[in-house]
């Protein structure tokens, strides 16, 4: 299992490179670069997290039609990283950037941990409130 993981991310990491080279630096590369740094660090702690960090912020810029993504990566990363204010400012932005509402669940349930790391009880209890009300049951 391993050895796969290296070979994807092996390839994913040439296939980003050739990309920056054909698009150059733009958002989307900065998104996918962040994306592959934050799984690498997640999975196995090889990479500085800063590095993925960064990563993602310029990958969720306004222009990103993947800013949703990106920022839902990097509130992923900062809550693995105990980071709970930074963590629900992105959750927060992913959630207002996510119009197609493709991780609005995730980025939910992550409001709501992350207002209750912060203390913020009614917060987190509004934040379980639109979970339960966009998906019931």
């Amino acid at each position: 299992m391993k050895n796969e993981f290296r070979t994807w991310q092996d390839s994913a990491g040439r296939l980003i490179t050739e990309a920056a080279r054909t698009f150059g630096e733009t958002a989307e590369v900065h998104e996918l670069r962040g994306i592959l740094l934050a799984r690498n660090y997640l999975r196995n702690n090889a990479v500085d997290p800063e590095q993925a960090i960064e990563e993602l912020k310029l990958g969720s810029a306004a222009d990103n039609p993947g800013r949703a993504h990106a920022l839902n990566a990097l509130n992923n990363l900062l809550f693995a990283l105990g980071r709970s204010r930074e963590s629900y400012d992105a959750a927060k932005e992913a959630y207002r950037a996510d119009a197609f509402l493709t991780a609005t669940d995730t980025i939910l349930i992550r409001l709501f941990g992350t207002s209750l790391d912060l203390g913020q009880a009614a917060e987190a209890r509004s934040w379980c409130q639109e979970l339960h009300r966009r998906f019931p049951g």
